[in-house]
């Protein structure tokens, strides 16, 4: 946070401790809201410290700096590349480990599940039995998919890497994604406003 502001002075993130998010870390608009019970190994403290400040705050503050201010926000359908662009910072500061993406699949795997009418017992076990989660990652994966009567945003984690992946490999560059929470379909008009 204080790297951030040293580069842009409006960059004044709130670091809140709490005991009412289910997630260990989250970002809320200005707010990096850290559960009081994660214990995290120092490479995943630094990816997703990446993941959360690097990402969905940089975007944040820098959206709220450019005169259109729907940009802090977020435009429609920006939350894929957010996660996309989240899951690349943590990739780059090498938290992206096997074990990591195989979560991250096990989730679309449990968002898959359940939209198709599978029960929660019934995920757990396909992870668990069927594609060898241990029970506790397995438990935690279907706690996070099914809660609040489900939760399908973990799908687009992977979508949005593998979209910001092609977007790489067709030659564009990484910085007009960051003025702000847009998606890739507003990269163009982003461009002619800049």
């Amino acid at each position: 946070v204080d790297h951030y502001h040293t580069r842009m002075s409006e960059f004044n993130a709130n670091i809140v401790v709490s005991d009412e998010i289910a997630s260990g870390m989250m970002v809320s608009r200005d707010r990096l809201i850290i559960a009081n019970h994660i214990k995290l190994s120092s490479v995943r403290l630094q990816s997703l410290l990446h993941h959360e400040i690097g990402t969905h705050l940089l975007t944040y503050f820098n959206g709220r700096c450019q005169p259109f201010r729907q940009l802090y926000a977020g435009l429609a359908g920006f939350e894929e590349l957010q996660e996309g662009l989240a899951v690349f910072a943590e990739y780059l500061a090498g938290g992206l480990t096997p074990n990591r993406a195989r979560t991250l699949a096990g989730r679309v795997i449990a968002v898959d599940s359940m939209i198709s009418g599978e029960s929660f017992a019934g995920t757990f076990a396909r992870l668990h039995e069927q594609l060898k989660f241990g029970k506790r990652r397995a438990f935690d994966i279907c706690l996070r998919v099914y809660r609040g009567g489900g939760l399908t945003k973990d799908v687009i984690y992977l979508r949005g890497l593998n979209e910001l992946l092609k977007y790489f490999a067709a030659g564009h560059e990484i910085e007009p994604l960051y003025v702000g929470k847009i998606g890739l379909q507003h990269v163009p008009y982003v461009q002619e406003m800049r």
